[in-house]
C-alpha cells in the first residue's frame, strides 16, 4: 500500500466516523478553526491536512491517530 492509498483510506475512515457520529460537516470545521469550503476539500482529498488539522479532525469524530511501524516489505514500496 503506497502512502498515498493509505491516506485516502484514513481519509474515508475519517468521514465515516463523523457520518456514525452524526455531525456535519458545519460541525466538525467549526471544531477544528476551519471553514467549511476548507474542510470539504480536506475530506474529499482535494488538499492535505497539516499534520496539526489531522489530529484535530480526529479528535472531533472521536478517533485517534496511531502511527505504526511498517513491515520491511512496506518500507521498501513506500
Amino acid at each position: 500500500m503506497t502512502w498515498r492509498s493509505e491516506y485516502a483510506s484514513v481519509v474515508t475512515r475519517l468521514r465515516r466516523a463523523r457520518e456514525a457520529a452524526g455531525l456535519r460537516q458545519a460541525d466538525v470545521s467549526t471544531a477544528i478553526g476551519i471553514s467549511v469550503r476548507h474542510f470539504a476539500r480536506l475530506e474529499s482529498a482535494e488538499i492535505d491536512p497539516t499534520a496539526l488539522t489531522l489530529f484535530a479532525w480526529a479528535a472531533a469524530v472521536r478517533l485517534r491517530v496511531c502511527l505504526t511501524d511498517m513491515s520491511d516489505a512496506e518500507a521498501r514500496s513506500a
